[in-house]
């Protein structure tokens, strides 16, 4: 059984961040596809085949049309989703309006799936109690958010037990939605001023997962819904643009890591690079707590003489893409560096836990 947090020590911490905007005024926070009719539309990745639930069949569709869909268990903190599924998107964006795909265009460019639609007519005409037998019948049963799918966003599953958010920079995701199932999808508002990457790393951090949990809707096994309710409550710190730079730059770092551990199984790397690299990664994503942090509770820290952003500034930190050639060694370099023990950073990060206020939002109290 999940236990509400109601720590009266905690519940004051929450209500000094609440000064800060919220998500849902600087962002648009939207569902995943509704098709009302999945497995026709969502396609298993099978070798070089896309296997069809609904026919019992496999196919080939090498069309742009044919999207990365994500159903929501795929989505995970800081990394690059393994594509395992498909969807058949068979609308066209344009200067952000969204435009249904129609037979003679389907018929011209798609012909394959437009046969495949044939095959799957019956059961695209009785969607919804055959309110779905019109004219174009291949029509998703929900066209709301259609555009969004097309833009850079940060993207979550509906339900996890901690913060699980990714950046989608390619604009190359799509993912279902609806209930407890599937994903959400976050879009900065142009006015917000913040970057995605310095979001993402607020979105992720331990203190604003923290805050979640103290309000949102509770499942079995310790999940919490990162939906449009829950998230757009969340506080969002906007700092200065040195601030941002500092976050985003470990952002970049992590983000590049984990793809590069997962996706690259043949860059040659000893077995104590591999579990070094681990570390390393883990040991961003451990600073950029620490700063998110010490940008929301900075007296609550500093009284401890616990800093972090001053000393990163310090470091001059290296843009991810002004690396160049293989960024791991650099990153590396980077890692050895403010992991020395020596270092104000790692003795910082050690003893952050003795602070009060941290224990509180660690449960160590």
């Amino acid at each position: 059984m999940v236990i509400r947090i109601e720590n009266n020590e905690l519940n004051l911490v929450f209500e000094k961040i609440k000064k800060f905007p919220l998500l849902s005024e600087i962002s648009n926070i939207f569902v995943g596809l509704q098709t009302s009719a999945d497995p026709v539309y969502i396609l298993e990745v099978r070798d070089d085949c896309l296997y069809s639930k609904h026919t019992d069949k496999s196919y080939k569709f090498e069309y742009d049309i044919v999207k990365p869909l994500l159903k929501g268990a795929e989505i995970k903190s800081y990394s690059t989703p393994v594509e395992k599924y498909k969807i058949i998107f068979p609308y066209r964006i344009i200067q952000n309006s969204v435009k249904l795909l129609s037979q003679k265009e389907l018929l011209r460019e798609y012909p394959l799936i437009w046969d495949y639609f044939l095959e799957c007519s019956e059961k695209l005409k009785g969607r919804e109690n055959g309110k779905m037998n019109i004219p174009e019948w291949w029509a998703f049963g929900r066209n709301q958010n259609l555009n969004s799918f097309a833009q850079i966003k940060i993207i979550t599953q509906v339900l996890a037990n901690h913060s699980s958010l990714t950046l989608d920079l390619e604009r190359e995701y799509y993912f279902v939605g609806g209930g407890t199932a599937g994903g959400y999808g976050i879009v900065l508002k142009d006015d917000s001023q913040l970057s995605y990457a310095y979001l993402l790393g607020l979105l992720n951090s331990k203190l604003l997962e923290k805050y979640l949990q103290s309000y949102a809707s509770p499942f079995k096994g310790g999940f919490f819904a990162y939906n449009r309710e829950s998230m757009g409550k969340f506080p969002i710190y906007i700092g200065t643009e040195l601030e941002h730079r500092v976050i985003e730059k470990l952002v970049s770092y992590v983000l590049h890591l984990t793809e590069q551990l997962k996706n690259n199984p043949h860059r040659p790397t000893s077995l104590d690079q591999s579990v070094t690299d681990k570390r390393m990664c883990r040991y961003f994503e451990e600073m950029i707590d620490a700063l998110v942090m010490e940008l929301y509770l900075p007296e609550e820290l500093h009284e401890y003489d616990k800093y972090f952003m001053r000393y990163l500034l310090s470091e001059n930190l290296p843009n991810l893409d002004t690396i160049k050639g293989e960024k791991i060694p650099i990153l590396r370099e980077i890692f050895e560096r403010l992991y020395d023990k020596e270092h104000p950073i790692r003795h910082n990060l050690f003893l952050l836990n003795t602070i009060p206020v941290v224990r509180v939002i660690e449960g160590k109290s």
